[in-house]
């Protein structure tokens, strides 16, 4: 399991580090920031409330 991880955390890290390495996405993203963390907002909210509103069973 923890390699498992370390190898999604890797390919993630890596996978951001190439994507903003390159030129045009770097003047891309500026101005689209704001609708990419919108996006990431609203996915954190409704990750979250199914959290909240789920029951444990036992």
């Amino acid at each position: 399991m923890i390699a498992a991880i370390g190898l999604q955390s890797t390919l993630i890290s890596g996978g951001n580090a190439w994507l903003f390495s390159n030129s045009r996405m770097a003047r891309v993203y500026p101005r689209l920031r704001r609708w990419f963390e919108g996006a990431v907002a609203v996915l954190f909210a409704v990750a979250g409330r199914r959290v909240l509103t789920s029951r444990l069973t036992t």
